[in-house]
């Protein structure tokens, strides 16, 4: 492996794994679901391989997430919740993905209502007359 090849399979190994565990599955049940073997996932997943584009393909149907997911650099300012949600939302359907998606930018761009402070009453303005 050259030098891109080698980081190509550092990144697809650390979001393979990354993906993998966030729903769960085991290497062996990853493979079962690529229809690839076991021991692959682990050469993968070490970066000790650089699979074809056929079997990164059946990692995205069995993960059900995108080629560029797969392959792409984490935006180096991603928080963990920010990195929590994109994982949650790539496991959602298709079908009621426009929902989610109206949903956040709805919340998002909810502005919670906030009080005016109390205004001072002007000096003197409680005082009664003098005589």
């Amino acid at each position: 492996m050259d030098k891109v090849e080698a980081a190509l399979a550092v990144q697809l190994s650390e979001n393979l794994k990354e993906l993998r565990q966030s729903r769960g599955y085991t290497q062996a049940e990853l493979a079962e679901r690529a229809s690839i073997s076991p021991h692959y996932v682990a050469l993968i997943e070490t970066a000790r391989k650089l699979p074809t584009l056929k079997t990164v393909a059946a990692f995205g149907r069995a993960l059900g997430v995108s080629l560029g997911r797969l392959l792409e650099k984490p935006a180096p300012s991603t928080n963990a919740w920010s990195e929590q949600v994109s994982q949650l939302a790539e496991s959602i359907p298709d079908e009621i993905r426009p929902l989610v998606h109206d949903f956040l930018r709805a919340a998002a761009s909810h502005r919670p209502h906030v009080a005016s402070p109390p205004t001072k009453p002007r000096r003197g303005s409680n005082k009664k007359p003098r005589r």
